[in-house]
């Protein structure tokens, strides 16, 4: 009953106007990791890259951002899932959903994306882990973190689009 209308053409004027410079082009940087007392897994940037190729093919030329994690209420999937929606034609990108997904929120979820027309936009890849997890980070563009839900709407928002790593 207390739905809230979002005016579509406010949200992208808000969005090109101050969250669409929040995306950082990580493209040629280099960076240090500070493993706060966690060992520096070791990788094979070759059998990243076959894993890459063999297990997501259709990823290959895609720009995509990255969920991995747990799919629950609490996350607000559902709100990006709306926000998504409601940029529309704005939104050129494709959003992968990476994580246990045979729960009841991840069922809905996924019927909500498919009355929504939204399939192409938002794809689910069921959880991953060693090299195909880090196959799809090194590939991503980046690696959106989440929100909880007793946060203000605005933040939820705001979250989902500024906090990318």
């Amino acid at each position: 009953k207390d739905k809230k209308k979002y005016n579509r053409k406010k949200i992208k004027e808000f969005w090109n106007k101050n969250l669409k410079k929040t995306f950082v082009n990580t493209d040629g940087i280099k960076t240090e990791v500070a493993n706060y007392g966690i060992t520096k897994a070791d990788v094979d940037n070759k059998k990243i890259n076959n894993t890459f190729k063999k297990k997501f093919p259709f990823l290959k030329s895609k720009n995509y951002y990255l969920f991995i994690g747990r799919i629950d209420p609490k996350k607000c999937m559902d709100v990006l899932s709306k926000s998504i929606e409601l940029l529309g034609a704005g939104y050129k990108g494709l959003f992968i959903i990476a994580g246990e997904d045979s729960n009841s929120y991840a069922q809905e979820l996924k019927k909500m994306i498919l009355l929504k027309n939204l399939g192409s936009k938002i794809l689910f890849i069921g959880q991953i882990d060693g090299y195909e997890k880090y196959a799809v980070i090194v590939n991503s563009k980046a690696i959106s973190k989440v929100c909880m839900r007793t946060e203000k709407d605005i933040l939820f928002f705001l979250k989902w689009c500024a906090t990318i790593l």
